[in-house]
């Protein structure tokens, strides 16, 4: 079972040192078997969507663009988005604060650290400041391949790329499977694995569940760059989740084309064994800073994140 009580022992920069009032521990047998069985089996829940019918489903990416004030997503992503906003209205800005820690991490990769290649691993929806315009920024010739397996995001991100051809490309693919990804052409032309290269899995990683040794993925992708390469990781976390939450969760993911697995932040700075983490550590996104936390806010979910050094 689950354990769904507070982690205070897990060493991470920012956790809280007592529960905010408005918070309680979802700690009750039914919420433990509950949470087990959606983050585990995504066994389906007997909540309602109002206005999608059964053989509608739901994409994450859509999710994501729509909380992002984007205009790529569909009528049933909306719907989805708007239920878990009605419970949970502040999971859009949990959701922006993640796109700006990718925005801030990308950026100083490429400023301060010299990184002239990036894998965008499960890179959802083109929506506002797309890795590669934030990249180019810095230097028009920063190499980027973006990943995702959902079949939404293709026509998207090939409208988007048909003038960065010689810079930017695109792969449908799923990164459960590294093969698919390393030996893909696309991947051999733009990325040089001798030279660093940051290796993005920014809210991906909640998407693979534990059947697919997701460790031992994020190990697979950095054992094939050189020393100097980066590893660029957020993750929904269920420490301290917000009941309220919670029930969006039970709204939303049977109904997701990719459902969510939950993980504690002691599971997600496992991501990191064997790499450097940058300063500030493992915080949460609202929080990250290049070299230094922000203040801590309350917020109903943790979106844990660090910035690691391939040694």
């Amino acid at each position: 079972m689950i354990e769904l009580l507070s982690r205070r022992d897990v060493n991470v920069t920012g956790s809280w040192a007592g529960n905010p009032p408005w918070r309680e521990r979802l700690h009750n047998e039914r919420d433990h078997e509950e949470l087990h069985q959606v983050t585990s089996d995504h066994t389906e829940t007997t909540a309602d969507i109002s206005g999608l019918d059964g053989r509608q489903r739901v994409s994450a990416a859509g999710m994501y663009d729509y909380f992002l004030g984007g205009t790529h997503n569909s009528a049933a992503d909306r719907i989805a988005a708007d239920r878990v906003l009605s419970v949970s209205p502040e999971s859009r800005v949990a959701a922006q604060a993640n796109r700006i820690f990718l925005i801030n991490a990308v950026r100083h990769l490429a400023a301060e650290h010299g990184v002239r290649q990036f894998l965008d691993l499960g890179s959802g929806l083109p929506t506002v400041e797309n890795v590669h315009q934030v990249a180019h920024a810095v230097d028009p010739d920063i190499r980027v391949v973006y990943v995702d397996n959902d079949p939404e995001v293709l026509p998207e991100a090939q409208a988007l790329l048909l003038d960065e051809e010689e810079t930017v490309g695109y792969i449908e693919a799923d990164m459960r499977v590294p093969e698919s990804i390393l030996t893909h052409e696309v991947t051999q032309r733009l990325i040089d694995f001798s030279q660093p290269v940051g290796v993005l899995m920014v809210a991906s990683m909640h998407f693979v569940g534990d059947d697919y040794d997701p460790q031992g993925l994020v190990r697979r992708f950095m054992e094939d760059a050189t020393p100097g390469s980066y590893l660029v990781l957020s993750h929904v976390s269920i420490d301290d989740m917000d009941p309220v939450v919670w029930e969006g969760v039970k709204i939303s993911n049977p109904r997701m084309t990719r459902p969510l697995f939950f993980r504690t932040g002691e599971e997600i700075r496992g991501f990191f064994d064997g790499l450097e983490l940058l300063p500030p550590g493992m915080v949460d996104v609202a929080q990250w800073r290049p070299g230094e936390a922000g203040p801590r806010q309350p917020t109903p979910v943790t979106i844990w994140c660090a910035v690691a050094k391939n040694r």
